[in-house]
């Protein structure tokens, strides 16, 4: 009995010890949030680790972004639907914008309203 006892105790330890050394892993969180005031526009929270190099390349929907802005690094614009932006490596970047609802409102639109980190398509997302 003991001997049982022990040996479940062994394996619940044995099964724990790998989910302590594991990190969370990164995900893209996406806040949107509606402003009645300003009329069907969308404001557009962007929260993500920075590339381990000091350089994050985002991708902009071409004329559906505005007012873009971040917080955690020095940002750059090489054209209308790029932006480059250097930090810390690993740094905690928030981006946020803007997005006028077009004609046919904004779920026509669909995933073209997100600003997206380049070489992060198989990185997991969130959208609150």
């Amino acid at each position: 009995m003991i001997r049982a006892a022990l040996i479940r105790a062994a394996l619940a330890t044995a099964a724990a010890l790998p989910l302590l050394g594991a990190a969370k892993p990164e995900v893209v969180d996406y806040r949107l949030a509606f402003d009645a005031a300003a009329g069907e526009g969308l404001t557009v929270e962007l929260r993500l680790r920075g590339d381990a190099d000091g350089e994050t390349r985002l991708d902009v929907p071409a004329g559906l972004a505005s007012d873009l802005a971040v917080s955690g690094a020095a940002m750059q614009t090489p054209d209308a639907t790029h932006r480059v932006l250097r930090h810390k490596p690993g740094a905690k970047l928030t981006i946020r914008y803007r997005v006028r609802s077009p004609a046919g409102g904004l779920s026509a639109l669909g995933e073209q309203l997100f600003v997206r980190p380049k070489g992060r398509e198989a990185q997991a997302a969130t959208v609150r």
